[in-house]
């Protein structure tokens, strides 16, 4: 069995990353973000969905009546300074549903940790979507009017308290009912519905697809695509639910993301800033100094403490993975 042990590393240049926290930021990770004043190239995708790509300047109403601001009708450009990321689901998906409350799961965690992480939801347009009304009999049967607008129940569905799938074992989120599988949680963060005058899907997302999902930058740039189909995020897969919030957390401390088709500069390597994480996109931190012998210049530890690396070998500490450019897989020896 892997032995569990709580790492103590002293001094500079090695620290235990596997819950990076704002308030105590990894040394070596004050790096600027990716520069969008010559942005990356592009191929095969709309513009919409490049890297570097603008917020895009949609204004819809946010039809999720747990939310702060239902009805309000405003954009992603209210999130302005926060990472946001912006998910593609339509009514009538049960596993939109799901999706969705994994996202509000992430978003708790994420706050209880202290990254203020923006989420919201673009519900693709219907037949009954944007219609106004000064009544319930200017809308269709069993559809409310509220606030001007006919609102149907498969919308209200999407937000309600429904099965979390597991989603509330991850973390006990204010929003779950309990932390069991079959905890119900419901839908705190913004849900905005398509309509067929702004047509936000195809006007300003390239033709965007149901399970797409969009990572912003602070700054209102585009970090991070994630496609639908056969590679889409798929949050009840634990690796995928760490990589977004990996992905997260560090675009939320300005970090340079990398991955094997984006490697990071000299004299640095590709770190997944979580325990467990591995093999999928990381961010760049500065390699190991080493001594005049090339050993690597790694703090005394009293106690030491070995490590599991994404590798699955073991080493001596945390700093002994890092400087061999391997992230931990696990706390203790790896299984034999």
């Amino acid at each position: 069995m892997r032995l569990l042990a709580v790492a103590t590393l002293f001094g500079l240049g090695c620290s235990n990353y596997s819950d990076i926290r704002p308030s105590n930021p990894v040394p070596g990770w004050a790096q600027d973000e990716i520069s969008c004043d010559v942005p990356p190239a592009c191929e095969g995708d709309a513009a919409a969905k490049c890297l570097c790509a603008d917020l895009p300047a949609w204004q819809l109403q946010d039809v999720n009546q747990n939310s702060d601001r239902f009805t309000e009708t405003y954009g992603l450009d209210a999130f302005a300074g926060k990472v946001t990321v912006l998910s593609f689901y339509k009514v009538n998906c049960d596993f939109c549903g799901q999706q969705m409350g994994y996202l509000q799961v992430m978003q708790d965690q994420l706050a209880a940790q202290g990254f203020d992480v923006a989420f919201a939801t673009l519900l693709k347009k219907t037949g009954e979507i944007g219609t106004t009304c000064d009544a319930v009999s200017d809308c269709e049967n069993g559809q409310t009017c509220e606030q001007g607008f006919c609102h149907s129940s498969q919308q209200k569905v999407m937000s309600q308290q429904r099965n979390s799938y597991g989603a509330c074992a991850l973390f006990d989120s204010p929003n779950c009912d309990g932390n069991e599988m079959t905890s119900q949680i419901t839908i705190k963060y913004p849900v905005f519905q398509d309509t067929d005058a702004a047509y936000a899907w195809q006007n300003d997302h390239g033709g965007g697809s149901k399970d797409e999902i969009y990572v912003y930058r602070p700054d209102g740039k585009l970090a991070a695509y994630f496609r639908s189909a056969s590679d889409r995020l798929v949050f009840a897969s634990l690796p995928d639910y760490r990589h977004l919030r990996a992905t997260l957390k560090a675009l939320s401390l300005g970090k340079i993301a990398c991955d094997s088709d984006n490697p990071c500069g000299e004299g640095q390597w590709c770190r997944q800033p979580e325990l467990g994480t591995c093999g999928g996109s990381g961010f760049c931190v500065p390699q190991v100094e080493a001594d005049d012998t090339g050993a690597a210049i790694c703090a005394f530890e009293l106690y030491p403490t070995p490590v599991c690396g994404c590798d699955q070998s073991t080493y001596g500490s945390a700093c002994a993975a890092a400087s061999s450019g391997v992230s931990l897989y696990d706390n203790g020896h790896c299984l034999d």
